[in-house]
């Protein structure tokens, strides 16, 4: 029941080196999905992204027409770059968003992650996971099946399909 967009934001994928150009255009990417999405049909909108794209889902999930949220291993702001989220938006939330993060992430601290939840206005959870998966990798970690499903029973409570 529900249409299903996967994208990739323009930068290279398998970079080794993060910079704050690349940062530059993901809210217009995430928008544009977005647009994409509606041009076909869709209604309602469920935003999930990680690390990069979760900065973005939680800048995003206040916007017209998104019912809910989940964000993977996401921090408030990307270290030496000048990239952040929208706390304006994080304060004016109004949706319900899932924040994971595994309690041993190497590349964004479960803290870091947890901050971005405590700076969240409205409806939202917080689910911790053991081991070092960090973003969608956690899906690829024995915690998978568990976030998985857990993912799944947010969906159907927060915006069940139509």
């Amino acid at each position: 029941g529900y249409l299903v967009l996967t994208y990739q934001f323009r930068y290279p994928a398998r970079t080794t080196s993060f910079t704050a150009a690349m940062a530059t255009d993901t809210l217009a990417d995430l928008a544009g999905a977005i647009a994409f999405v509606r041009d076909r049909g869709a209604r309602d909108v469920v935003l999930i992204g990680a690390s990069l794209g979760g900065m973005a889902t939680a800048s995003l999930a206040g916007s017209e027409g998104v019912r809910a949220a989940v964000v993977l291993s996401s921090p408030v702001a990307v270290p030496g770059v000048d990239y952040t989220v929208d706390r304006r938006a994080l304060a004016a939330n109004t949706v319900p968003i899932l924040y994971v993060a595994a309690d041993n992430d190497p590349v964004v601290p479960a803290a870091d992650t947890r901050r971005l939840f405590e700076l969240t206005a409205g409806p939202r959870e917080w689910q911790t996971y053991p081991g070092r998966g960090h973003g969608s990798e956690l899906l690829d970690t024995t915690s998978g099946p568990a976030l998985a499903q857990r993912v799944i029973e947010f969906l159907a409570e927060s915006a069940p399909a139509g």
